[in-house]
């Protein structure tokens, strides 16, 4: 007796091409928000990008927020962790721009098409009521990276005029959101001014 097919859902790519079609179409709606933005993005647009039909796309997505908030997760990750790990790594007894100018060098950056959809996905977030939700999370891993990047010199007193790694990290965050939010948009300002941010971190490394 024959086996029977297993039925699948109308417009579902079948699994045996091997592809990871979810992951088409995160690649094909990030490259859509960063060009177009949250409103210009549509679904139909990024489902052709991807080499769907509208119809498989929401066999993975139900909607637009959904795909948005998994691009900038998956994004805000790519960004954020390999600096995270790279510095959990360091000696610990380096001082802070040691610490930050061994994970961070001028021209070592994202590529554009990341830092282009985070650029925008700022304003889209402070914009669409859906999408703030996102900020509150990219507060959440800036923070575990600007505490990755203090490891205990906080808590040691080595950070001028902080006695405690939570004020070294609010001291920090004002530093490094003015460089690296405009980095975002001009990548090259960000590379300009390089040396600047790593004298004001030697400044206040306390020997």
């Amino acid at each position: 007796m024959a086996r029977k097919a297993i039925a699948r859902k109308p417009g579902r790519p079948p699994a045996s091409e091997g592809r990871d079609r979810a992951a088409d179409i995160i690649e094909a709606a990030r490259a859509r928000f960063a060009g177009d933005g949250f409103d210009g993005a549509s679904l139909s647009k990024i489902a052709a990008d991807a080499d769907l039909t509208l119809a498989a796309l929401y066999h993975y997505f139900d909607d637009k927020i959904q795909l948005f908030e998994m691009v900038y997760r998956l994004t805000l990750h790519a960004l954020w962790e390999p600096w995270i790990d790279g510095l959990a790594s360091l000696d610990p007894s380096l001082d802070l721009a040691a610490r930050c100018e061994a994970v961070m060098t001028p021209g070592d950056r994202p590529d554009d098409e990341h830092t282009d959809f985070f650029a925008g996905a700022q304003v889209a977030g402070r914009r669409i009521p859906e999408l703030r939700h996102l900020l509150d999370e990219r507060d959440m891993v800036r923070q575990r990276a600007f505490a990755a990047l203090l490891g205990d010199l906080g808590d040691r007193g080595r950070v001028r005029g902080c006695s405690t790694n939570a004020e070294a990290i609010a001291l920090l965050e004002v530093i490094f959101t003015g460089w690296t939010f405009e980095g975002y948009f001009q990548p090259s300002r960000r590379d300009e001014h390089h040396e600047s941010a790593m004298r004001i971190l030697r400044t206040l490394t306390v020997e």
